[in-house]
Order: C-alpha cells, then sequence, then structure tokens
C-alpha cells in the first residue's frame, strides 16, 4: 500500500497514547479531579482520530472494495466506531475517578520501598517481618529491607502459617503441606503430607489445616528433611475455608467458610458457634476481642468474638467497591481495596465511620496488615511491599 509510512506513524501514535494513559490518569489523581468527568470526551477524540484518520488513508486506496468502499464512508464509520469506544473507556476512567476521589483525600506517609520477584498475593506475619505468598512461590520479607527467597517455582500456595519456635515456613497448596526454613541459607523444602489445604494457621505450636471437606489439627513431627505430620483431631467443614485465625487470649480457632465465621476449640475440634455475614468471606485478621473480615463488595465486617459461643456482627463498614483485606490497630481500620488504593478509616465512633484518607500510590492493594504501629502494604500489580508509618493523626495531602 502507498501509504505504509502514514499508517506507521498513526500506529506510533495510538501506541504512545496507550503508554501514557496511566500517568495521565495518576497526574489527575494526584490534583484530585483535573479533568474529572472529562475524560469520556477525551477519549472518544483521541479514538476517533486513532482510527478516523488511518481509515481515511486507506479510502483512497484502490485496493478496498465493498459496499462502503468510498473514503467518506470508511471514515464516518471508523470515526463512530473509534469514537464510542473511546467514550464508553473514558467513562468508566471518569467513574473510577470519582469514586477514588469520593472515598477521601490522598494520604502522604513515609515509608520503606521493598521490591519482590513474585507476584504477590498474601502476607503472613511474624516477629521480624513477612511471608508473603504467590505466583512465583513464597519469599522472607523483613522489615528492614531484605528478603530471603523461598519455595521458588512452586505454584499453588495458597496459605502460609510460621512456627518461628521451630524456625518454620509451612505452605499449603492443592497437593501438600510444605515447610521451609524460616532463617539461614538453606532454601530446599520438605513434603510433610500430600493432603494439602486452602488454608493453614499455627495454633499453640500446631497446624490448623483446613479445605472443602475438613478442618484438622496436626502437630509437626521430626527434623530436618524427616519433617512429617502426625494426626491430632479433625472435623468435617461445612464448606471452602477461606482463611483461619487465632485468639491467643480466648484460646479459639476461627474458621471463615463462606458467608460465616465459626469458632472452635483447638483440644477437639469442637465447634463452639457462628455469625452469619453480609457476604462471602475473603479474609480474616483477629485483634483481641475482635475478628476484621474483608467481604468483597459487601464492605468489611467488625466482629465482636469476646465470646465465643456468641459472636456477633458488630459493626459492617461499607461504601467500598471491594474489600481484599482489611487490618484493626486501635481505632483505625486500614483496607486493601485493589485498584481503589488503601484506605484508612477511623473508627473510634463504630456508628458513624469516618474515612481519613486514600494512600494511592500503589497500583493495586492487595494486602494490609498492621505490626508494631508500621503498616505493612502488599503491591500486587508493582510487586512490592510498602512498610509505612502514618501520621496521627493521618494527615490528608492535596
Amino acid at each position: 500500500m502507498r501509504h505504509t509510512p502514514a499508517l506507521r506513524r498513526w500506529g506510533a501514535l495510538v501506541l504512545a497514547l496507550a503508554v501514557l494513559a496511566p500517568e495521565l490518569r495518576a497526574q489527575e489523581v494526584q490534583k484530585q479531579g483535573f479533568l474529572a468527568g472529562k475524560r469520556k470526551w477525551m477519549f472518544a477524540v483521541i479514538a476517533a482520530v486513532a482510527v478516523g484518520v488511518p481509515a481515511y488513508i486507506a479510502g483512497g486506496s484502490r485496493t478496498v472494495e465493498g459496499n462502503c468502499s468510498d473514503r467518506g464512508c470508511l471514515t464516518t464509520i471508523a470515526v463512530l466506531v473509534g469514537g464510542g469506544a473511546g467514550f464508553l473507556i473514558g467513562l468508566e476512567q471518569d467513574q473510577r475517578l470519582k469514586r477514588r476521589l469520593r472515598t477521601g483525600p490522598t494520604l502522604r506517609y513515609q515509608s520503606i520501598t521493598i521490591p519482590l520477584t513474585l507476584v504477590p498475593d498474601r502476607l503472613t506475619p511474624f516477629s521480624g517481618g513477612a511471608v508473603v505468598t504467590g505466583i512465583g512461590g513464597a519469599e522472607v520479607v523483613y522489615s528492614d529491607g531484605r528478603v530471603v527467597g523461598r519455595a521458588r517455582g512452586v505454584r499453588g500456595i495458597e496459605d502460609a502459617a510460621v512456627l518461628e519456635e521451630r524456625d518454620l515456613i509451612v505452605l499449603a497448596t492443592g497437593s501438600g503441606l510444605l515447610a521451609f526454613p524460616l532463617s539461614g541459607d538453606t532454601v530446599g523444602g520438605v513434603l510433610l503430607d500430600r493432603s494439602g489445604g486452602s488454608a493453614v494457621e499455627e495454633i499453640e505450636s500446631n497446624l490448623a489445616v483446613a479445605d472443602a471437606s475438613e478442618i484438622r489439627l496436626v502437630r509437626i513431627a521430626g527434623a530436618d528433611d524427616a519433617l512429617s505430620t502426625e494426626p491430632l483431631a479433625a472435623v468435617a467443614s461445612d464448606g471452602a475455608v477461606a482463611d483461619l485465625g487465632w485468639n491467643p487470649f480466648r484460646r479459639t480457632a476461627w474458621v471463615l467458610v463462606g458467608n460465616r465465621l465459626a469458632s472452635y476449640a483447638p483440644a477437639g475440634l469442637e465447634k463452639l458457634g457462628e455469625v452469619a455475614l453480609p457476604g462471602e468471606g475473603i479474609s480474616l485478621r483477629i485483634r483481641a476481642d475482635r475478628a476484621v473480615v474483608a467481604v468483597g463488595t459487601a464492605g468489611v465486617a467488625l466482629v465482636d468474638i469476646a465470646d465465643p459461643a456468641t459472636p456477633r456482627l458488630a459493626r459492617l463498614i461499607t461504601g467500598l467497591r471491594f474489600a481484599y483485606s482489611a487490618d484493626l490497630d486501635g481505632d483505625r481500620l486500614y483496607v486493601a481495596a485493589g485498584p481503589e488504593g488503601l484506605m484508612v478509616i477511623d473508627i473510634s465512633d463504630e456508628s458513624a465511620p469516618k474515612v481519613l484518607g486514600v494512600a494511592r500510590t500503589p497500583r493495586f492493594v492487595r494486602d494490609v496488615m498492621v505490626v508494631d504501629g508500621r503498616v505493612w502494604v502488599l503491591d500486587r500489580d508493582r510487586r512490592r511491599v510498602e512498610v509505612a508509618e502514618f501520621a496521627a493523626p493521618a494527615t490528608p495531602g492535596q
């Protein structure tokens, strides 16, 4: 075709727009609404031009045949299709920006940024840092920024537990339980058993392991390469277990399954009570007599677990597009809201929670936890952890 160089130039323009779009979006959020509500028109014009000009050029070629072969017809259709598609894309971006600005002001905070080599999914705390699991295996991340690889290349990791007394990390996969050293340079692992599970939690130096059919309590026996599990108790599960938690003050295990949170006594796994949740549970954190449950589009459920036999829903935090995870530090609730950022909510008055602000630097906040007043933020898209310190009270920035 005679106009190949022109088409290449327009292809380069379209590619440049695609590359610059995320940066433009970030700048708009930083400016708290610049062009807010107008992106649909901006995208419509850009798309109409980007599609219409090549169609106009192609319309002048004799190789184009069909019912709509003249330049005017081709250009009109291309402009309408391109402009319509751009309008819809811009409309979604306008709505997303509106949601982010509506939830609260942007928070400024100090943090240590720790890069990861895997695509992170979950944080499991221990006294010196956290174990990060995800696509590509597991990594031990220390609060000073050090990262040590574990289980590289292991697929299908559902959850992790840390047994610090035994210096072990236990990873739950669908095909078995794997044990790796927590410290040191040794990176080799041991297959504990082939039962596997979807969730695992340390309970008084033992392990609670759960899947879609069973909840079991096991003890790790042996040492070094001769590690194995010994069964202590097992009960049937009411469904696929999303997460497990342990309350050492009440000596109670908590099981998140479907839209229910149930309590169990560690001896014999006797069921004590349960409470219905407003949605499907995704993740669970236990903080003293509060259970913090992320329930997706329903928000975050704060459950009073002071009496394990009669847990009750104390408060439902709504107004979130999707809650992937949440943690509580005093009167502050930290919510991993995915692409919306990290939300910080004051719940000192549980009847009227107040959004203090949103940390928007992370692209996709998948998990969050609070350790000794420092907030660990897991950014899935940027493959990193931010260990942040938020001012008290939180300081909004523009």
